[in-house]
């Protein structure tokens, strides 16, 4: 009997949970931390389309606007622009908060595909120290699923395993591939929570980062969308850049230098750090391992730390709508030069 109910119980929420769309379908995750593995099989869809995956953090996923207001669209559009005898496809493979882990994971998973383009525009709080020592349910999202696939796993290196491969860690994301039921308690309670805010907090239900009906954040933003302060100085510690940083740095980009791509792209993300605060000798030493490192494995590279105008940050990270374009022209034309892609 309990079997019976386990199994109608898997198959209730499989019915139940919401349906992911593909990546080459929607401009990024709605689901905003969840349905990760879902959402990265529209890489395998439609062979004609050239298709170029971006793996960045929440500058790209910009839930602060609509999708196509996000640079990773307005991408699409110019190079959909600059060659109407193809078909250009932009995968935003970003994530909020996104750690070393989940770029190791996106990394083995698009060994599975073949993009035209790869784009990693990643920055230094990517690779926080105090990371290393943690395992694979300190993700926000849901991309240690992925681990379930036996062939995945096995791409990602030995001592990726011994960092962040905690046994219980890697049966809860297995477990939680495999078995519905275990996912739907958090879509359930942020349906709630969208549905009939302030219901949480009375049923002492967990506050949750992401509404899988509905995702629309810019109107939390609107009393700060012209300016936000950077970061406070008292969150230095937490986004600390050491030798640990380093090596889950060049663990990344030795995978990047696997792919069989046509053009490949690391950026150093555009910033609005403070020369005089704490974090700028971490923006610094990130950038100055970025060139070594890039160099050492033969991927090019590019620094646009400092590219865009300042004034038109949200915060330290985000872009406001201007720089969201001119950010996609800077990238658009970083790749164009090689017309092959």
């Amino acid at each position: 009997m309990l079997v019976l109910t386990l199994v109608a119980l898997n198959i209730a929420a499989s019915v139940l949970l919401p349906r992911i769309p593909a990546s080459g379908s929607s401009g990024r995750n709605p689901f905003r931390f969840r349905g990760f593995p879902e959402y990265l099989s529209g890489i395998d869809q439609d062979p004609k389309a050239g298709k170029l995956v971006l793996l960045s953090n929440s500058q790209a996923y910009a839930g602060e606007y609509p999708p196509r207001e996000g640079y990773p669209a307005q991408l699409q559009n110019l190079l959909n622009e600059t060659d109407a005898g193809r078909i250009f496809e932009v995968h935003n493979w970003s994530v909020d908060g996104i750690t070393s882990m989940e770029y190791m994971l996106l990394a083995a998973r698009l060994l599975e595909s073949s993009p035209a383009v790869l784009v990693a525009s990643i920055g230094y709080a990517d690779f926080k120290g105090r990371n290393a020592d943690e395992g694979f349910s300190h993700c926000r999202s849901d991309l240690p699923r992925l681990v379930s696939s036996p062939r995945l796993a096995q791409r990602l290196p030995r001592e990726f395993w011994q960092r962040h491969g905690r046994v219980e860690d890697t049966l809860g994301a297995v477990a939680g591939d495999l078995l519905p039921a275990l996912r739907f308690p958090e879509f359930a309670w942020s349906w709630l929570d969208q549905r009939y805010p302030g219901m949480q907090p009375l049923l002492y239900a967990p506050s949750l980062y992401f509404h899988p009906w509905e995702l629309n954040l810019e109107r939390k933003w609107k009393k700060v969308r012209i300016a936000r302060p950077p970061a406070e100085e008292n969150d230095a510690a937490y986004y600390e850049y050491d030798d640990r940083s380093t090596e889950m740095l060049e663990e990344f980009l030795a995978m990047l230098a696997a792919f069989d791509v046509v053009q490949r792209l690391v950026v150093a993300c555009p910033g609005n750090h403070q020369p005089s605060s704490s974090h700028a000798s971490r923006v610094r030493r990130f950038r100055e391992n970025a060139m070594r490192l890039t160099d050492q494995y033969d991927l090019p590279y590019v620094d646009l730390t400092e590219a865009l105008p300042r004034e038109d940050f949200l915060d330290s990270l985000h872009f406001n709508r201007k720089n969201h374009r001119r950010y996609a022209e800077r990238l658009w034309s970083e790749l164009t030069p090689d017309t092959s892609i």
